[in-house]
């Protein structure tokens, strides 16, 4: 094939990477690159759902702190009958703003690209759904090594995420 000057720049072996997908035609890269693709644009639901559980673990911090705030549902003796559970959402709440940030970052990474691969998108979906049983564990229970273990499970997830997005971006 005779380079014109006009094709998108290529790697040594003649394959184009994901921003010239559209050069290529959007269906000869996905079923050559990415087996299984959507649009990019599919990671904004496993986003939008981590959100949304950030934003019940406030509303539930906003129920267990009202008997110290406002006075609603205070015991006789004037205490907050939900004193520990505030404790554990308020931790809670506070871990949705630390390892999720690798999350958010890759996935903001693979929103650059047309595509995305089932892959990450799995990966994606693990990682909520780890965060979510990590909330449910870390809320109503105190059992510290099953917390552990759930949160293992979502660190592998991005982990792995960045991982695929590191081999696909020597791929090119």
């Amino acid at each position: 094939m005779e380079r014109t000057g006009r094709e998108p720049p290529c790697h040594k072996d003649r394959r184009c990477g994901p921003p010239f997908a559209t050069t290529l035609g959007l269906k000869d890269y996905q079923q050559r690159d990415l087996p299984m693709a959507m649009t990019s644009s599919s990671l904004l639901y496993p986003m939008a759902t981590h959100v949304g559980i950030t934003a019940l673990l406030y509303v539930a911090l906003t129920v267990a702190r009202a008997p110290s705030v406002w006075g609603l549902g205070r015991r006789k003796d004037g205490s907050n009958p939900w004193t520990s559970a505030e404790r554990r959402i308020s931790a809670n709440l506070s871990n949705q703003f630390e390892w999720p940030l690798f999350f958010y970052a890759a996935c903001v990474v693979l929103l650059q690209r047309p595509l995305v691969g089932q892959l990450e998108l799995s990966l994606a979906w693990l990682f909520v759904l780890g965060r979510l049983a990590h909330s449910c564990v870390q809320v109503f229970t105190t059992n510290v090594r099953l917390r552990g273990v759930v949160f293992t499970v979502n660190f592998l997830a991005v982990l792995a995420m960045w991982a695929a997005l590191l081999v696909q971006s020597n791929a090119y």
